[in-house]
């Protein structure tokens, strides 16, 4: 059986018609703001004819809600990042932000056409291969606390050239690259020379995966 306060609870309105061919539609109590306003009374538009008028959002009449927030320097950059935009494509963003008045003062967007300056300083290169000389520094620029046994080694290769990723365990971090070079092949000598220049033992990485395309 149940309770009493059952239909009190129902959340679908109870409808019932009168002789004037209008519909009554019965709030819930928890819906009610004033006791004059317990029955609303709904036309009938089947017979009489009337419809709404279509409304069109891209009229320029179209109000936004007021109250919007604006993106903040670590949200653009969070925004550009989850997207995967382009130096260009992140710079465009923020440009089209300013316009609409949707960025903090203060927020930048002119410096991602240079955002690689930051990490130039952990790569080396030498003759075709670039590799990261400094894996805990560059780690460290992402706020993230480097644990090697969170952390495996993957190295692609192809016809064309060689590269080496750093992949985190649990997958919550992006990939790394730590290295890149053309004209060497997934062979001992090229192999080592890439774990040589990225201190692999130093690290004492567990994990080291290979494959190829």
């Amino acid at each position: 059986m149940k309770p009493n306060n059952y239909n009190s609870r129902i959340h679908s309105f109870q409808k019932e018609k009168d002789d004037t061919s209008q519909q009554r539609y019965l709030i819930p109590q928890k819906y009610q703001f004033h006791t004059h306003l317990y029955l609303v009374d709904i036309r009938n538009d089947s017979e009489d004819g009337d419809t709404l008028p279509h409304q069109d959002e891209s009229r320029s009449d179209f109000s936004v809600e007021e109250g919007s927030q604006p993106f903040s320097q670590s949200e653009l950059n969070d925004m550009a990042r989850d997207l995967g935009l382009s130096k260009h494509g992140a710079e465009l963003l923020g440009s089209r932000l300013k316009n609409k008045i949707l960025l903090t003062p203060g927020t930048s967007f002119s410096w991602y056409r240079h955002r690689e300056k930051g990490f130039t300083q952990f790569f080396s290169k030498e003759g075709n291969l670039v590799y990261c000389n400094d894996v805990q520094g560059i780690i460290k620029c992402f706020d993230i606390e480097y644990d090697p046994s969170e952390w495996r080694l993957f190295i692609y290769s192809s016809k064309t050239s060689l590269k080496a990723v750093f992949l985190h365990n649990g997958n919550s971090f992006a990939s790394l690259p730590l290295g890149h070079t053309v004209h060497l092949e997934e062979n001992y000598n090229d192999l080592s020379m890439i774990l040589e220049k990225i201190n692999y033992k130093e690290h004492r990485w567990n994990d080291l995966e290979t494959a190829k395309c």
